[in-house]
């Protein structure tokens, strides 16, 4: 799958998980799992594009939806 991030990158992966640890090991939170990135990277988006994020039970795939709700993410083909 081809993810594009809010026009600037394209990430191909094979699974949601991996979305978030690319990006982990991007942004150099080596400390942090890919979990805990990902819910932090959800709270940044919800204060920095001031839209809700509706994820009541955290797993990728929802949250990379919500993702690309709000306009963060693409999917490509």
């Amino acid at each position: 799958m081809r993810i594009k991030i809010h026009g600037c990158m394209v990430l191909e992966v094979e699974n949601y998980q991996q979305i978030f640890e690319k990006l982990r090991l991007k942004s150099f939170y080596l400390e942090k799992d890919a979990e805990t990135y990902a819910k932090e990277f959800a709270k940044r988006v919800e204060k920095i594009m001031g839209k809700q994020i509706n994820m009541p039970v955290f797993s990728y795939e929802a949250l990379v939806k919500e993702l690309v709700r709000v306009g963060i993410f693409e999917e490509e083909e």
